[in-house]
């Protein structure tokens, strides 16, 4: 039995909610279509580039896809449901595909190409944020973001951090 056999066995075992990946040597995402209930998924340090067989796991909460040769989010616009995305060191540089995602609290693009920040500005329940080794400069875009707790933000072109004083003042942690 090979490794992912093993853990598509044990995703069954556990009500097809929790499928683990990670490590392992895939490419491809084709075998969730026998997990319409998956919550929680981690693919991360695969050889993955393509999201789309994730396209219609609306009970997803929780992606893992951070060392993976992803690039495209548009699979994700639809998943209303996820609280926490991490794709750290990806070939992602758009964010424009999460502007709906409004249950979104947690999101890791470190080490990504993502510059432009607007696409987070209505994402109301974002809690954490994780852009460092990006190519942001401009932290405007989250100025609105209340419940915004801690940001991360080493190694960016973010010079002016005064915009976010307000949130600083309400408990916001900056990490630079």
């Amino acid at each position: 039995m090979t490794q992912l056999e093993k853990q598509l066995q044990e995703c069954r075992k556990c009500g097809g909610v929790n499928l683990d990946l990670s490590g392992l040597d895939i490419s491809d995402l084709g075998c969730v279509w026998e997990f319409p209930n998956l919550q929680v998924l981690y693919v991360s340090s695969t050889q993955v580039n393509d999201l789309s067989p994730l396209k219609d796991l609306v009970n997803l909460k929780q992606l893992y896809v951070s060392s993976t040769q992803v690039s495209d989010l548009s699979p994700l616009k639809d998943l209303v449901n996820l609280k926490q995305l991490y794709v750290s060191e990806t070939q992602v540089s758009n964010l424009s595909h999460l502007r709906g995602l409004t249950d979104l609290q947690v999101l890791s693009v470190s080490r990504t190409q993502v510059s432009d920040l607007t696409p987070l500005k209505d994402l109301a329940n974002l809690q954490e944020l994780y852009v460092s080794r990006t190519q942001v400069s401009d932290l405007s875009p989250l100025k609105d973001l209340v419940n915004l707790q801690e940001l991360y933000v080493y190694q960016t072109q973010i010079i002016d951090f005064s915009v976010l004083d307000h949130l600083a003042e309400n408990g916001l942690e900056i990490y630079k």
